[in-house]
């Protein structure tokens, strides 16, 4: 019907449509893709004819249907209807088939939206009770576990027994896996992760635990907790909301492509860095045993194997970005933009302004490092080992958090001696 329209309108003549066998819609055009559907080139005719409209994509005929046609496809004759006829036109001399390509290409992939997800109730609810349990207890944030409605965890105390037995069995065939697990224990506890409770409470435990190695990080043992363990028909995890992916989408990681110059960073035992409130930390216990008495640990902060923790510890993380969002703003979009999990990815024009902002990030912990790193037996270089020693101490006196960053009149002292660093290589 296109083509017989055009052939019996003179105005018309130069549109030919190809014949269309499917009539099924194959794409609809968004409005995000406003320009390819404006209209460049217009031929119209008499009162009451279809006219012509070219756009990027399409030629259009847009206007009234004159009645011969419809009772052809309709069935009645009084019908006039306003309608709009498109089909996709590719020509290789036209001068902007590069530009319909790449529309092709992208068709689909709304950049702008890439970090927009889609919530279910459930989700929803998760977000409440984050937003409503977090607060910053002086040196972290805490949060409470995301608990469903109306369920109940009984006390699996004997089987977490039994599983506990079990696992020590396999460490019993390996001393160094044995010793080596031990220590992270030990880590832990100095490091304020878990700590000593007693087994008067009639919360849940966590029914087991085992450590797990990296092919990659051979050297590295992390403890896994098994919140998907079942007792009585239910888990830990059973209990808990997973909670919205607030993961960066990866088309938001093709930045790290833009520059030449990267820098990549992570954050150390990111799920530990956490903090859980004290009421839900019963249902965190675990079992363990030293110098031949069992003895129980609580976690207080997030566990590897719960259910809800990434979510938990993206939302701290972007929380903490928010938070300081007037003060440092090119660290929250890097922080919104370039995170993916505890993975940080961001590239640069040049080496200058990557350092710039690595030197934003430079931390009390990390002056110190440097200053120690020095190794100048004979006193060859003590004038460029005093300075960064003399710079720390004035840092230190500050009295900061050794994981805060440092002061802004800092960074341009530490930045020179940096670049001083490079030099000493000559001598």
């Amino acid at each position: 019907m296109l083509n017989e329209i055009c052939r019996d309108h003179s105005h018309l003549q130069n549109i030919r449509f190809p014949a269309i066998r499917d009539n099924r819609i194959g794409i609809l055009i968004g409005a995000d893709a406003f320009t390819a559907t404006v209209p460049r080139q217009f031929t119209t005719g008499p009162t009451g004819t279809p006219n012509g409209v070219n756009t990027l994509l399409v030629w259009t005929l847009k206007g009234l249907i004159p009645q011969r046609y419809t009772q052809k496809r309709v069935g009645h004759s009084n019908s006039t209807s306003i309608t709009l006829f498109n089909h996709i036109r590719r020509r290789q001399d036209d001068p902007d088939e590069d530009l319909l390509q790449l529309f092709w290409t992208i068709e689909g992939v709304n950049f702008n939206q890439c970090y927009s997800k889609g919530q279910s109730l459930d989700d929803k609810e998760a977000l409440s009770i984050l937003n409503d349990t977090i607060k910053h207890s002086g040196d972290r944030y805490q949060i409470g576990l995301p608990w469903k409605e109306d369920i109940t965890l009984p006390n699996n105390y004997f089987m977490a027994k039994v599983q506990w037995h079990a696992l020590q069995q396999r460490p019993e065939r390996d001393t160094n896996l044995r010793d080596r697990y031990e220590e992270t224990i030990k880590k832990d506890l100095d490091k304020n992760y878990i700590k000593t409770t007693d087994s008067s409470s009639r919360h849940c435990l966590v029914p087991s635990h085992h450590p797990v190695i990296n092919k990659l990080k051979p050297d590295k043992i992390r403890r896994i907790t098994n919140a998907a363990s079942n007792y009585k028909g239910i888990s830990l995890n059973d209990a808990l909301l997973t909670g919205p992916d607030l993961l960066c989408n990866l088309h938001g990681l093709l930045r790290f492509r833009q520059y030449s110059v990267a820098i990549t960073a992570d954050i150390e035992a990111m799920f530990k860095q956490v903090g859980i409130q004290p009421q839900d930390q019963d249902y965190l216990r675990v079992l363990w045993t030293e110098g031949g008495s069992e003895k129980i640990f609580k976690y207080n902060r997030l566990i590897f194997g719960a259910t809800c923790s990434t979510s938990r510890a993206i939302f701290v993380l972007q929380k903490c970005a928010n938070d300081h969002k007037q003060k440092h703003p090119e660290a929250y979009t890097s922080i919104m933009q370039q995170f993916y999990m505890d993975d940080f990815m961001q590239t640069y024009p040049s080496e200058e302004e990557a350092r710039r902002s690595a030197g934003q990030q430079m931390t009390q912990r990390r002056v110190l490092s440097m200053a120690a790193s020095l190794f100048d037996p004979v006193g060859l270089i003590s004038p460029f080992a005093i300075k960064i020693r003399c710079i720390l101490q004035r840092i230190i006196k500050e009295g900061r958090n050794w994981d805060q960053p440092v002061s802004e009149c800092y960074q341009q002292e530490l930045h020179e001696w940096m670049d001083e660093l490079e030099s000493m290589t000559s001598i």
